[in-house]
């Protein structure tokens, strides 16, 4: 009995002292080292461990519970350039250290996630890849996703809109708009006239990034990847703090924006809700006052440092006052809703496991009904990668993507379901990265495609980067080029035809990157891109009603130089500058092909007074000679060059809010044939509040 009161004694001891004695912590302030102010919402890791914090609004952190021993933190922002260190804790109870994060304003330590679906910064990513970043479209106070797409070389928007609603497909490479994927999330984004992708409709304020890989890409994403691939990556809700932004804004043709996204994040769970409403009354000078709705969500759920869910949905609707083919007022309405779900599994040996699972459904009606169909997709893909060794990383996937449209204003319903397989290795022998892979694409009406890929990339110095792919990509046949029964669209009979194949395309790209000083990173790169069986449609009008039929005939071909150059001039300046030189030719004809100007340059300045504030941009495009059709005679006409600039300029109004103005067209550039939006000045102004 005694010696059991001497271990209960003993116990009781142990017990007492150890709830008396503090746990070693970390803890200091992360700091903005160009303005000396504390930044918030900076995330720190402690590697090899559970443990991740984030600054309060004073720039303060703390790591608690803590036993001796040695930590390695990584402290990352975006926007900064990543740093880590090395922590070795002994006897003491509080270990204080402050971090001053260096502005990455080149954003060459940006993570690019679309080029391999594996992490690269964009310095080191073996493919030409590109990042516009929130903070970019902030500085710049542009609030329609197409105007972003401006700044990229080698990438032309189609802001065409009218009474059919196409409003912001994008062309990379001098290729067509059908030829860029694009993705929000990883999930395929869809909905437009003529297989067109309105992206204007996706909410600026939800944006984390965009990222752009330009070149074949059906190794990854399958079909329409042929050009290059647009991957919008929305706002974690556990990546930020708890939070409330609101913004509106008024502008020219009577054009509104109002949004207000809402933030809450605790512990392991996040939660996100965004809303967005636009109106404008001159999208085109005939079919006028367009109204648009947009709630989106992002709800993630942390089980474990390895374990992570993501469900993301978005609900958008849109009215564009139109007329039908009597010149009728008949309203043209747009439905879009998706939910894309991912389940992300890291091992503490390197292994990633996601597992993605998304919906997107698409109406798209007259108010009379003459147009009337309803299109669902449903994606469900498997990805693993496995770090073989050091050096060496496996990836696979499995893909499998079912169509269905459901035409009730033409009485048919079709649907098409894709199965696909896909590998790819990764091996870094220093100075080389060689990315090899190959995808399997498996369908019923036009077989198997089989689409490889090989990029490498060379570090010459630490200074200079060389970088060369070449791949095959594919353009699957269109529902209802495919299967569609003949259907009446105005004085045309349509005509499928279930033997199309597939566009196929060969790409190659060569290019390299030079950082001329510590400040100064120029890049060069070439691009060739050949297309077969491109599926056009005929027009027979021998007889009425006119018959039009879809077939493999026709042949391009896109090549071209790119150059580009960032630069950090001065503490507070950045410079980007780029060019384009184009050439294009359609192989049935001999002609170049339409709307692709020849040469096209843009030229960026961006002034950030933070110690006050304020921002500055000012922005100039120049576009070339092209070709177009420049009358209802299918006459080809030659369209002279334009310059246009735009310039932006905000300021800080106490530490939650900002003013901002951006001047569009500010030389009152009038009447450019192939780009409607380019009639005189446009202003556009508003307020943002964070809380």
């Amino acid at each position: 009995m005694l010696q059991w009161k001497k271990i209960l004694t003993c116990f009781l001891l142990l017990l007492f002292f150890s709830l008396n004695t503090e746990a070693i912590i970390i803890k200091g302030k992360v700091i903005d080292e160009s303005t000396k102010k504390a930044l918030h919402s900076v995330k720190i890791d402690v590697l090899d461990s559970t443990l991740i914090v984030f600054t309060n609004r004073k720039g303060e952190y703390a790591v608690y519970d803590l036993p001796s021993g040695t930590y390695v933190l990584k402290i990352h922002q975006r926007g900064f350039m990543p740093i880590e260190s090395k922590v070795i804790l002994g006897k003491t109870d509080v270990y204080t250290e402050d971090f001053y994060l260096i502005p990455d304003r080149l954003l060459t330590h940006e993570i690019v996630v679309t080029a391999t679906k594996t992490n690269y910064t964009v310095g080191n990513v073996p493919v030409d890849a590109e990042v516009i970043t929130a903070r970019e479209i902030q500085e710049k106070n542009i609030k329609n996703v197409q105007d972003v797409f401006e700044y990229i070389s080698g990438t032309q928007v189609r802001q065409t809109s009218g009474s059919w609603g196409n409003k912001g497909s994008i062309r990379l490479q001098g290729l067509n708009g059908e030829h860029t994927l694009v993705l929000v999330n990883g999930q395929k984004y869809k909905g437009g006239h003529s297989e067109g992708v309105d992206i204007s409709s996706i909410p600026i304020n939800m944006i984390e990034k965009i990222e752009v890989v330009k070149g074949p890409a059906s190794v990854l994403y399958a079909s329409d990847a042929v050009g290059g691939v647009v991957n919008i990556i929305t706002k974690s809700s556990l990546d930020q703090k708890s939070s409330v932004n609101i913004s509106t804004g008024y502008g020219s043709d009577n054009y509104q924006v109002y949004e207000a996204m809402a933030n809450y994040s605790k512990n392991k769970f996040g939660a996100q809700i965004s809303f967005g409403k636009k109106h404008t009354d001159a999208l085109d000078e005939e079919t006028d006052d367009m109204d648009e709705d947009i709630v989106s969500g992002n709800f993630e759920y942390r089980f474990s440092k390895n374990l992570k869910v993501s469900i993301n949905p978005r609900y958008e609707y849109n009215i564009l006052d139109s007329v039908n083919s009597k010149d009728e007022k008949d309203n043209r309405i747009q439905k879009r809703f998706s939910l894309n779900s991912l389940l992300e599994w890291k091992s503490n040996k390197g292994s990633i496991i996601n597992l993605r699972a998304s919906l997107f459904n698409y109406k798209h009606y007259m108010e009379s009904k003459s147009t009337d169909y309803n299109d669902n997709t449903y994606e469900l893909e498997l990805t693993a990668t496995h770090l073989l060794t050091k050096n060496h990383l496996l990836t696979a996937g499995y893909h499998f993507e079912n169509q269905q449209r459901d035409d009730r204003g033409k009485e048919f319903e079709i649907d098409q379901s894709i199965n696909s397989f896909y590998l790819q290795d990764q091996i870094s022998l220093n100075p080389f990265i060689f990315v090899i892979g190959a995808r399997m694409d498996f369908h019923e009406a036009w077989g198997t495609e089989f689409n490889p890929k090989a990029s490498v990339m060379l570090d010459v110095t630490d200074n200079i980067k060389l970088r060369a792919s070449a791949g095959r990509a594919f353009r699957a046949p269109t529902l209802l080029s495919l299967y569609a029964p003949d259907w009446k669209m105005g004085p045309y009979t349509v005509i499928s035809n279930p033997d199309l194949k597939p566009e196929k395309s060969l790409g190659l790209q060569i290019g390299g990157e030079w950082q001329l000083a510590k400040k100064v990173i120029a890049g060069v790169s070439y691009f060739h891109n050949d297309i077969k069986n491109l599926i056009t449609s005929k027009i027979d009008r021998s007889g009425r009603p006119w018959k039009m039929t879809y077939n493999n005939v026709d042949e391009a071909m896109t090549q071209g130089v790119e150059l580009n150059l960032r630069a950090s001039l001065a503490k507070n300046l950045i410079t980007k500058v780029g060019y384009t030189l184009l050439d294009t030719e359609d192989k049935t004809t001999g002609e170049e092909l339409l709307e692709r100007p020849k040469n096209s340059l843009f030229l960026g300045f961006t002034w950030n007074f933070e110690k006050i504030g304020a921002g500055f941009t000012i922005d100039g495009f120049y576009i070339g000679k092209r070709y177009a059709i420049i009358d209802d005679e299918d006459t080809i006409g030659e369209l002279d060059p334009h310059v246009t600039f735009n310039v932006s300029l905000s300021k800080s109004i106490t530490r939650y809010g900002r003013l901002f103005i951006r001047i569009i067209n500010i030389f009152d550039k009038q009447d450019v044939y192939d780009e409607y939006n380019i009639r005189g000045t446009k202003l556009f102004a508003g307020l943002e509040l964070n809380f």
